[in-house]
Protein backbone atom coordinates (compact mmCIF):
# COMPACT_ATOMS: atom_id res chain seq x y z
CA UNK A 1 0.00 0.00 0.00
CA UNK A 2 2.94 2.55 0.72
CA UNK A 3 4.52 2.00 -2.49
CA UNK A 4 1.00 2.56 -4.34
CA UNK A 5 0.71 5.64 -2.32
CA UNK A 6 3.95 7.09 -3.06
CA UNK A 7 3.53 6.51 -6.53
CA UNK A 8 0.28 8.48 -6.64
CA UNK A 9 -1.21 5.38 -7.52
CA UNK A 10 -3.53 4.20 -4.81
CA UNK A 11 -6.36 6.48 -3.04
CA UNK A 12 -7.19 5.11 1.04
CA UNK A 13 -10.37 4.96 1.99
CA UNK A 14 -11.66 6.90 5.28
CA UNK A 15 -10.81 4.12 7.47
CA UNK A 16 -7.52 3.50 6.05
CA UNK A 17 -7.00 6.78 6.03
CA UNK A 18 -7.24 6.88 9.94
CA UNK A 19 -5.42 4.65 11.09
CA UNK A 20 -2.64 5.40 8.75
CA UNK A 21 -2.99 8.88 10.36
CA UNK A 22 -2.72 6.89 13.92
CA UNK A 23 0.18 4.56 12.96
CA UNK A 24 2.34 7.29 11.44
CA UNK A 25 1.22 9.86 14.26
CA UNK A 26 0.04 12.76 11.53
CA UNK A 27 -3.24 14.46 11.83
CA UNK A 28 -5.00 13.36 8.74
CA UNK A 29 -6.73 16.86 8.22
CA UNK A 30 -3.71 18.89 7.17
CA UNK A 31 -3.91 16.68 4.06
CA UNK A 32 -6.82 18.07 3.14
CA UNK A 33 -5.80 22.07 4.11
CA UNK A 34 -4.02 23.98 1.40
CA UNK A 35 -3.73 28.04 1.38
CA UNK A 36 -1.91 27.98 -1.20
CA UNK A 37 -5.16 26.52 -3.74
CA UNK A 38 -7.60 29.54 -5.35
CA UNK A 39 -10.74 28.29 -6.03
CA UNK A 40 -12.87 29.85 -8.53
CA UNK A 41 -16.14 29.39 -9.68
CA UNK A 42 -17.41 26.76 -12.54
CA UNK A 43 -19.40 28.85 -15.35
CA UNK A 44 -22.52 27.63 -16.27
CA UNK A 45 -22.41 25.44 -19.10
CA UNK A 46 -24.81 25.01 -21.86
CA UNK A 47 -26.43 21.68 -22.02
CA UNK A 48 -28.59 19.82 -24.34
CA UNK A 49 -30.41 16.50 -23.29
CA UNK A 50 -31.95 14.71 -25.76
CA UNK A 51 -35.42 12.75 -24.81
CA UNK A 52 -37.86 14.16 -21.94
CA UNK A 53 -38.47 10.31 -20.11
CA UNK A 54 -38.37 9.57 -16.41
CA UNK A 55 -33.98 9.03 -16.63
CA UNK A 56 -33.82 13.08 -19.34
CA UNK A 57 -35.99 14.76 -17.53
CA UNK A 58 -34.54 14.05 -14.04
CA UNK A 59 -30.85 14.78 -15.36
CA UNK A 60 -32.28 17.97 -17.19
CA UNK A 61 -33.73 19.28 -14.40
CA UNK A 62 -30.84 18.52 -11.77
CA UNK A 63 -28.33 20.09 -14.37
CA UNK A 64 -30.52 23.16 -14.81
CA UNK A 65 -29.43 24.24 -11.12
CA UNK A 66 -25.98 25.64 -11.92
CA UNK A 67 -26.02 25.31 -16.12
CA UNK A 68 -28.11 26.40 -18.61
CA UNK A 69 -30.36 23.22 -20.13
CA UNK A 70 -31.94 22.40 -23.71
CA UNK A 71 -34.59 19.50 -23.30
CA UNK A 72 -35.78 18.00 -26.49
CA UNK A 73 -37.98 15.66 -27.66
CA UNK A 74 -39.96 14.35 -30.57
CA UNK A 75 -43.16 13.48 -29.06
CA UNK A 76 -45.16 16.37 -29.40
CA UNK A 77 -47.27 16.18 -26.67
CA UNK A 78 -44.46 16.14 -23.91
CA UNK A 79 -42.93 19.30 -25.81
CA UNK A 80 -46.37 21.15 -25.44
CA UNK A 81 -46.40 20.17 -21.87
CA UNK A 82 -43.12 21.24 -20.98
CA UNK A 83 -43.27 24.58 -22.88
CA UNK A 84 -46.37 25.08 -20.53
CA UNK A 85 -44.68 23.89 -17.59
CA UNK A 86 -46.25 21.03 -16.67
CA UNK A 87 -43.80 17.77 -16.65
CA UNK A 88 -44.42 14.81 -18.75
CA UNK A 89 -44.26 12.51 -15.86
CA UNK A 90 -45.14 11.50 -12.10
CA UNK A 91 -41.77 12.97 -10.34
CA UNK A 92 -42.89 14.84 -7.36
CA UNK A 93 -39.63 16.72 -7.24
CA UNK A 94 -39.66 17.71 -10.94
CA UNK A 95 -43.28 18.92 -10.75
Amino acid sequence: MFTRLEQENFSPSVDQLLCLSEVLDFDYRDLFEDDTVEVKPVERKKIAVAGTGYVGLSLAVLLSQHNDVTAVDIVPEKVEKLNNWISPIQDDFIE
